[in-house]
């Protein structure tokens, strides 16, 4: 199953659905390797996204982290919504 460079910003970001809830964004890195280096590589391109060499902690493998760029077109369309019950939508 190939994943979308969306997908991979929204699980950098710790953006995840749960049900038609979206939990707010929290952190911004992912620590890629295999395919998803390729992915994450024209997000670079792009300019959604930045990339910085791996060293011993992430066993050698590139960490990408989301631009403001990345950020507003990986979110586009998501409402966020609160916590406990239905209300006025809030977005971070």
């Amino acid at each position: 199953m190939r994943v979308s460079g969306y997908e991979l910003m929204r699980h950098a970001l710790g953006v995840q659905q749960y049900g038609v809830r979206f939990k707010k964004p929290y952190r911004n890195h992912f620590v890629a390797g295999g395919d998803h280096v390729a992915i994450w590589d024209g997000l670079v391109a792009q300019g959604f996204a930045t990339k910085r060499e791996g060293n011993q902690i992430t066993g050698g493998c590139p960490v990408f982290y989301v631009t403001d760029a990345g950020r507003a077109a990986a979110l586009a369309g998501i409402t966020f919504k609160r916590l406990w019950g239905y209300g006025t939508p809030t977005h971070a």
